[in-house]
């Protein structure tokens, strides 16, 4: 996986390009930047899904011009999923400032290991605020980059993942997390 370098603002440039790309999760939906990095992520079972998955980006940055661009996003999924890749990526998180503390703490968490709600709230220093958590977790725009699916129940549990039980499942069997 990709090194990660996280910059939290709202403010885009105008110009985001779009696409699909392959990885042995499934397809991922991919919105980038080219000043400011990648902005969105998503997995999905089935292309006829990606006008929705726009239709998210678009209400996040209504006045941005989108470009589709499959091939220059294939090639930047091929580099996210690259083991022991040592390059990083850019990424723009849009979020509120508790937000973003959550999703900096889970990508924290290194391939291989899990941690709870809980755990998450102690180590952003808000340890009452699980539920809080749990939403901000939810509410991740970028899957795999932050990686939610290392968040499990307190009881060890998978609990629930945005993009399908089966993914988080085959995610961490593949960073043998499980």
């Amino acid at each position: 996986m990709a090194k990660i370098n996280i910059v939290n603002d709202s403010s885009i440039n105008n110009e985001l390009t779009y696409g699909v790309g392959d990885s042995e999760f499934g397809q991922l939906f991919v919105v980038i930047n080219e000043t400011d990095g990648l902005c969105f992520s998503a997995f999905i079972d089935n292309p006829k899904t990606i006008p929705a998955e726009l239709g998210k980006v678009k209400k996040i940055w209504p006045k941005a011009n989108f470009t589709e661009d499959n091939a220059k996003i294939a090639k930047i999924v091929t580099k996210i999923f690259k083991e022991n890749n040592s390059e990083s990526v850019d990424l723009k998180l849009t979020g509120t400032d508790f937000q973003v503390s959550v999703w900096k703490a889970i990508s924290n968490l290194k391939e291989g290991s899990t941690a709870s709600y809980e755990d998450i709230a102690k180590a952003i220093g808000n340890p009452k605020a699980i539920r809080a958590v749990a939403s901000a977790v939810a509410n991740n725009k970028l899957a795999y980059l932050i990686p939610c699916h290392r968040v499990i129940s307190k009881g060890g549990g998978l609990s629930k993942y945005k993009w399908g039980g089966h993914r988080k499942v085959k995610l961490l069997t593949h960073e043998k997390a499980i």
